[in-house]
């Protein structure tokens, strides 16, 4: 059986099969009929190996009569035989970075470490003079970039392969490259011999696409009758004339199937059995790799057929269940009525959801009881602890204790009780926080209010606990301005405020006003952004009307045009009381003798003056 896919297999077809480099600078001896030379050291269960070795041009023996079948070959030499086994691009390679691999061997320890088939010891040192353990070589040859030996895993029985070795030693096995030490120990961590790695490239070489195939095709098993078995393919599968794929039965035994053909992009096939089967054995099949429990279905249908707690408890007492209580079978039954299950796992969500309510419902109920039952507050302040009540604070026990009456029926109840005692005591903090300028008054309020309030309820439009915290942030930053050392500062928190509420309009902010706003309002506490605008405001007036008093001072035509300009300016961020539009340039010397002896209050004085002119 060998697993291929479709480049692996087009890459056989070119003949991955060629001369491998020779791991000893020993030549090979003059060929005898066989076309090798005789080697005194090869025992008869190395001699097809060894020939196909050296017969093919792959490598050569340690002397003319010595192929070294005892000696353990070094990871850089087996390195070598296998980039040219597998005709890597060794020239184009990029360097692997490895200091401790010589000029022989970079060009095949670059190729195979751009193909990601191996890893060095470090990112610096391949270990090249490193023996190869027969561990080592299973993860080379299964490579899915080399050979490509895919195998079942659970059905390895070695002691000694852990989880790095497991599925590539499961590939060597199944395409019998290796049958392992003995039944139980594979010598994952013994070095291989010549002899040995002789023979498992041999064998990787010499495998067939006349086994049965294991093409990987098979992304998930859907179904499995008496007639064949139906399969979800994996993603970009490309057409194929006769495709075939392994089954085997729960007890091992290979179920043959009928080839068929495959259309390119192809999402579920089924392939029917070559003989149709009397009955479907119970347990888990393997397809094409993936494990497939013909018994979930039956239990699945169990469950959704069931009608009463006989049946149900037929059905859920098997191992594809877990914490099933006996107890609770009424429970179940109501809980999966009218539930249509797919899988294992949505019937074993339920059993758990009504494992978890029951649980909690007798947690519940013990709170309940040890609150009503509390005769002391030091009782009353331990009852409280339950994980069931959130939000306790210690410090209000008497405000606890007054607020129950000992005879609450639910968690509920006693949880309303709480969180009306909390936002009592969190009240007064909050309010005389947000109407003063004290930043650890404020940090204190804001830890009372996230951690005593109760959450705002998602399904109201009513945000009390949010509407808190962001009066707390506008808090804040009015302590800001208040503590501004400089008009920097002072804008820098008119930033910091309009980020906290929308009632702070920084548009009426006249940058050019800062030293005005900070001689004002720095070092003065604000109750609120309503307060602080009328201050705003009232500075913007100011400098409004210090424009106004600059304009009727003007002592030519030019300079009254730029004072105009200046006050449409500082009217924009007031009174808006006055726009350049009004202004004719060609009247400016009737606009400066019509000012002339006027007394002007405002912007809207000076429009109208314009427009008069006019």
């Amino acid at each position: 059986m060998k697993y291929i896919d479709n480049n692996w297999a087009k890459f056989m077809a070119t003949g991955a099969a060629a001369a491998l480099v020779a791991t000893a600078a020993v030549p090979a001896a003059g060929a005898q009929d066989a076309g090798t030379p005789t080697f005194t050291d090869v025992a008869p269960q190395y001699v097809e190996a060894v020939e196909y070795i050296v017969g093919h041009g792959l490598a050569n023996g340690l002397t003319e009569t010595q192929f070294g079948v005892s000696d353990t070959i070094k990871r850089g030499d087996a390195a070598i035989i296998l980039a040219k086994a597998l005709r890597l691009p060794t020239e184009a390679a990029p360097d692997s970075g490895f200091t401790d691999v010589p000029e022989r061997g970079m060009p095949a320890i670059n190729a195979l470490k751009a193909a990601g088939i191996v890893n060095g010891k470090s990112d610096a040192r391949f270990g090249f003079n490193d023996s190869l353990t027969r561990g080592e070589v299973a993860l080379l040859l299964a490579n899915a970039k080399a050979y490509n030996l895919q195998g079942y895993p659970e059905q390895v029985t070695f002691t000694d392969v852990n989880d790095r070795y497991l599925d590539s030693v499961a590939g060597l096995v199944a395409h019998g490259i290796t049958d392992g030490r003995s039944a139980t120990q594979f010598g994952t961590s013994e070095d291989i011999l010549r002899g040995e790695f002789a023979i498992f490239i041999h064998r990787a070489e010499t495998l067939t696409a006349d086994e049965d195939v294991v093409t990987g095709l098979v992304s998930e098993v859907l179904a499995i009758d008496e007639t064949g078995v139906t399969v979800l393919l994996n993603e970009n599968v490309e057409a194929q004339e006769a495709a075939a794929i392994e089954v085997r039965d729960p007890d091992g035994k290979t179920v043959p199937v009928v080839p068929r053909a495959i259309e390119a992009g192809a999402e579920t096939v089924s392939f029917d059995f070559e003989v149709a089967l009397s009955e479907v054995l119970f347990g888990t099949w393997t397809v094409d790799g993936v494990a497939f429990d013909t018994g979930v279905s039956v239990i699945i249908d169990q469950v959704n057929t069931s009608t009463n707690e006989l049946e149900l408890q037929a059905a859920l007492d098997s191992s594809y269940f877990d914490d099933v209580n006996d107890n609770l079978y009424t429970d179940y039954l109501e809980a999966m009525e009218d539930v249509e299950f797919d899988s294992l796992e949505e019937v074993q969500t339920v059993i758990d959801q009504v494992n978890g309510d029951v649980s909690l419902r007798e947690q519940q109920a013990a709170a309940v009881l040890a609150v009503n039952a509390a005769g002391t507050q030091e009782e009353l302040d331990a009852a409280l602890r339950n994980e069931q009540f959130l939000r306790y604070c210690e410090e209000w026990i008497a405000d606890y204790e007054s607020a129950l009456s000992g005879g609450e029926s639910s968690v509920g109840d006693i949880q309303s009780a709480i969180d009306e005692v909390n936002a009592e005591n969190v009240e007064p903090v909050f309010e005389s926080a947000i109407s003063g300028v004290d930043e650890a008054e404020i940090a204190d309020a804001r830890f009372l209010v996230e951690t005593f309030i109760q959450p705002d309820d998602i399904n109201s439009e009513q945000t009390p606990k949010q509407d808190m915290l962001e009066a707390l942030e506008t808090q804040r930053a009015l302590v800001a301005v208040h503590d501004s050392s400089d008009e920097a500062e002072l804008l820098e928190a008119f930033h910091f405020l309009v980020e906290t509420t929308d009632e702070f309009d920084l548009l009426a902010v006249n940058n050019s006003a800062l030293p005005d706003y900070f001689e004002a309002l720095a070092g003065k506490g604000y109750a609120s952004v309503e307060v602080l605008n009328d201050a705003i405001t009232a500075v913007n007036a100011l400098v409004e009307a210090d424009g106004v008093a600059a304009v009727t001072a003007a002592a030519s035509a030019e300079e009254l045009h730029e004072l105009l300009i200046a006050l449409e300016y500082r009217c924009s961020f007031g009174s808006k009381g006055f726009v350049m539009d009004d202004v004719n340039k060609d009247l400016l010397e009737d606009y400066l003798q019509a000012l002339a002896g006027t007394e002007l209050l405002t912007a809207a004085d000076v429009t109208a003056l314009i427009r008069s002119v006019k």
